[in-house]
């Protein structure tokens, strides 16, 4: 680096070593490539060029992982996170620092920073461990708050590690499949085919399917040389590892021996030599040569346990144990079993638990690679046996944890106080369900007194002792008794301090006194709460409903990742409860990924789930994802589970109108008006929908002047959301009418005045308009005052009844800003006297080659009411038309 300061050729010698450390990553060389990253963030800081800092550690960060350093790839991202966050952090570098540049650079690097963030701390702490989940969420915000959208398949594959830690491998299966998606249209998409199909391929080797293993395989192996893979020798050397020791334990020759061991050399890529050196013991092990294979996978297992790679040191650590089985070796096996079994529980890995056990207790010879399931098709190591893949046939199908024998027996176990018990919630039904209300207090207070009555000392099992504490939950009436039935239940848990289930119940209970009245329960803390909630699942982490009460106390506080955590096990330690389906569901709904909500109820259906509501759920989430023949599924699915009601033909007409079938769809209609309705706007919209898209025109434009004669301020049980879609259908259905033709114009012309005038129309008129260069983007604000009889106006919404104004934004391409003022002036229609003013004008954006005037019109909102606009926000979250009750 030159003493002399000249900044533009300081600029180009750390291009010259961003380009030298791009080179040693994309060829392997990752001690070289960090070594230059780590010369180039010293030279940057030294010379105060902040974005080359930037750059430096965002290559350490991404290096750090394949030289199986994750805390170095963890020091590099936070650093960075904190950098990407704070522009003056930044500038204490580089205080000429280029805004622009800086926000371009902010907005490329911050998804893939928390992305790498993530993995490092999943590496070190385990991918089901405290805060995984929540990593999941907050990286897919992250993509879509910057832009890169595309980028969101990288959490989509954290994703999968998660659930893969977390034994849900059903649900691995769900974002493999997102994985496997791709546009070949030359945009920024991420080609990681290769790597969801490698992922499908692990699956499937858990589950004893080696021959679809290796199909897998070969398909990743198809993808890996696509120009859209970003690191083709990465993507080459992992699938030829893969299939290698799939093909070894099919006892068939390794493809992959030269490349493996040519490929990389001098310790350059400690990952890669991992993958190598795990095929290369798997080959010891199956050739005979069992203690090579063990000296092999001791000498990773020590490193990796230095380094503090524990997803890797899971996988030797089980290898190892599996190679001492097969050597004869159990007490050397059972020693190092009880560590790894500590270091899984602790980081809630649940598959490596699973898998550790399969291999302990099963009488079954020893596989090299512990499965969950006996291999199909394969080598029997110790027996010299091996089962012909011809033999093979059918579909694998899913092999989930067995049922929980050892809970649903204790649930079947008759208790000492259960007759009692019994008894006292029949009791406490009738009074609940008591249409008179004279005396329910009294016999609340009676069957509190009757509960309190039961001796804790003399309470023999923990499940009537939970039961006994849950039921004062229903029949307290004050704070005087809840207090009464705290301490009650204090000393239950005392008690029964080794039971999760009352330790969970005690939890909960004080979690819903605190909620109602934090003062009288001011001694109960949350902290208290919440390692109660934790120490609970510690004891018996295959009770669902106790995870499910935990990940409903986590909801309530904001904790959407730890809740994320909880529902996701009690849905996968019981697939049919219809509560943990929905639970969990809502919550990816909460977290914007519908597709994983609809995954989950899909897959609490098909494992024979029997609650008409995960049905009904599950035909919201399709008509949100626009699946509209799985809607119709699911709606059938729901009418056998339960009996017909209102909005379920709504809907089915709604399916059927976009899946062409028209008649179908007026027939729905038809059904859906024989139940009692707040009105039937929307059957009217539907139905003018259907005849336009028959080209019946004439019976079209009498429904649509028919409801257009409706006051949509009346149109009160419709969401926002519902009320948007629906009349941009009928806008869609309409497009191709003639401009002048009265029932469209008529259609237009409410939609402007509504302010729910979808994009497409814009772009229609902008077509006719010459394309300019370098024109500008504007943020246009318009201030309209309303008159007294404002509510009786075509334009006012449910809800705007009150208003005395409203704002409203407009975005505008215009090679001025007054030129922008008079595209909305001239596009806008509020069918009111007064004029609209304008409250201000922001450029946002120029250097667009595009055809001037309105790109789109912004939802209104009031400044009387400051949470309007708020409400808006929520569109996208909302996946019901109609307004619950």
């Amino acid at each position: 680096m030159t003493d002399d300061f000249d900044p533009q050729q300081i600029d180009q010698e750390l291009e010259q070593l961003d380009e030298q450390s791009e080179d040693h990553f994309q060829h392997g060389r990752l001690q070289s490539a960090m070594q230059v990253a780590k010369d180039a963030t010293r030279q940057a800081r030294a010379q105060r060029r902040a974005i080359h800092y930037m750059r430096g550690l965002f290559d350490q960060m991404r290096f750090g992982h394949g030289l199986l350093e994750p805390q170095t790839t963890a020091d590099a991202a936070v650093e960075l996170i904190a950098l990407l966050n704070d522009e003056e952090r930044a500038r204490l570098i580089q205080p000429d620092l280029n805004e622009g540049h800086y926000h371009w650079v902010c907005q490329w690097m911050s998804s893939c920073a928390y992305d790498n963030l993530a993995e490092a701390t999943g590496d070190m702490n385990g991918y089901n461990s405290q805060g995984m989940h929540e990593c999941i969420a907050d990286g897919i915000q992250v993509c879509r708050q910057t832009g890169k959208l595309e980028c969101v398949k990288c959490f989509r594959e954290y994703a999968s590690d998660v659930y893969l830690a977390a034994d849900d491998l059903d649900m691995v299966l769900h974002h493999c499949e997102v994985l496997r998606e791709f546009r070949n249209d030359n945009s920024d998409s991420k080609d990681r085919r290769w790597t969801g199909h490698r992922k499908q391929a692990w699956i499937k080797l858990l589950r004893g399917d080696l021959p679809g293993a290796k199909q897998e395989l070969e398909k990743a192996a198809s993808f890996t040389d696509e120009e859209s893979v970003y690191l083709k020798l990465h993507a080459r050397l992992h699938v030829a590892a893969a299939i290698d020791e799939v093909l070894l334990m099919l006892g068939e020759p390794r493809a992959g021996r030269e490349i493996l061991q040519t490929a990389v050399k001098g310790n350059e890529w400690p990952q890669f030599e991992l993958e190598a050196d795990r095929v290369n013991a798997l080959e010891f092990v199956v050739t005979g040569d069992v203690a090579s294979g063990i000296e092999l996978l001791t000498r990773w297992d020590q490193r990796l346990r230095q380094q503090r790679c524990l997803k890797e040191w899971f996988e030797i650590r089980l290898r190892l144990i599996a190679a001492y089985l097969i050597d004869g070796n159990r007490n050397r096996a059972e020693a190092i079993a009880r560590g790894l079994e500590a270091s899984a529980a602790e980081a809630q890995d649940f598959l490596t638990l699973r898998r550790l056990k399969q291999l302990m207790e099963s009488d079954e010879t020893p596989l090299p690679v512990p499965t969950l399931e006996p291999l199909q098709a394969g080598r029997n190591v110790a027996a010299g046996e091996s089962v012909d893949a011809g033999s093979v046939t059918g579909e694998v199908t899913s092999t989930e944890q067995p049922k929980l024998s050892k809970v649903e027996e204790e649930e079947e176990q008759p208790t000492p106080l259960q007759d009692e018990i019994n008894d006292l919630m029949n009791r406490i039904l009738q009074v609940r369900q008591a249409e008179e209300f004279e005396g329910v207090e009294a016999n609340m207070q009676e069957l509190l007194g009757q509960i309190l009555q039961f001796d804790p000392e003399g309470i023999e099992s923990p499940k009537d002792a939970a039961m006994l504490l849950m039921m004062c939950r229903w029949v307290v009436t004050g704070p005087d008794e809840a207090r009464e039935s705290w301490e009650y239940g204090k000393q239950l848990a005392q008690r029964f301090a080794d039971n999760a289930t009352m330790l969970n119940v005690f939890a909960e209970l004080g979690a819903h006194f605190r909620s109602v009245d934090a003062d009288v329960f001011s001694d109960v803390s949350e902290e208290f709460l919440e390692e109660t909630f934790r120490n609970s699942l510690r004891l018996d982490p295959e009770r669902p409903r106790n995870y499910l009460r935990a990940g409903d106390y986590f909801a309530s506080r904001e904790n959407l990742g730890e809740a994320e955590r909880c529902y996701s096990r009690a849905f996968r330690l019981d697939r049919t409860d219809g509560t943990a389906a929905i639970s969990l569901s809502n919550l990816y709904g909460e977290t914007d990924r519908p597709r994983d909500a609809l995954a989950a109820l899909d897959l609490s259906l098909r494992e024979g789930c029997t609650d008409p509501d995960v049905a009904w759920e599950a035909a919201l989430a399709a008509y949100q994802l626009e699946q509209y023949d799985a809607q119709l599924t699911y709606l059938d699915k729901h009418l056998e589970l339960s009996e017909p009601h209102a909005w379920v033909e709504y809907y089915r007409a709604w399916a059927l109108l976009e899946l062409e079938r028209y008649d179908e769809c007026l027939v729905a209609i038809e059904r859906e008006r024989q139940f009692e309705l707040p009105g039937d706007f929307q059957l009217k919209v539907l139905t003018a929908c259907a005849r336009a898209e028959m080209q019946k025109l004439e019976e079209a434009s009498a429904e649509i002047h028919g409801l257009l004669a409706d006051r949509l301020a009346d149109v009160e049980y419709l969401s926002l959301n519902g009320l948007v879609r629906i009349l941009s259908r009928l806008c869609a259905s309409v497009a191709d009418w003639p401009r002048n033709d009265p029932a469209r114009m008529a259609l237009m012309q409410r939609m402007l005045e509504t302010g729910l005038m979808p994009d497409a129309y814009f772009e229609e008129l902008r077509a006719n308009t010459p394309e300019q260069n370098g024109i500008k983007f504007y943020r246009v604000q318009m201030r309209q005052p309303l008159g007294e009889d404002w509510a009786a106006k075509p334009g006012c919404l449910p809800g705007q009844t009150e208003w005395t104004t409203y704002c409203q934004e407009w975005g505008v391409l215009a090679a001025t800003e007054d030129s922008a003022v008079n595209f909305v002036l001239e596009t806008q229609f509020s069918g009111l006297e007064g004029p609209a003013e304008v409250v201000q004008v922001i450029q946002a954006g120029e250097g667009y080659d595009d055809r001037p005037g309105v790109v789109w019109q912004g939802f209104r909102w009031s400044e009387d009411e400051a949470d309007a606009l708020g409400l808006y926000d929520l569109l996208d979250e909302d996946d019901t038309d109609f307004e619950e009750e």
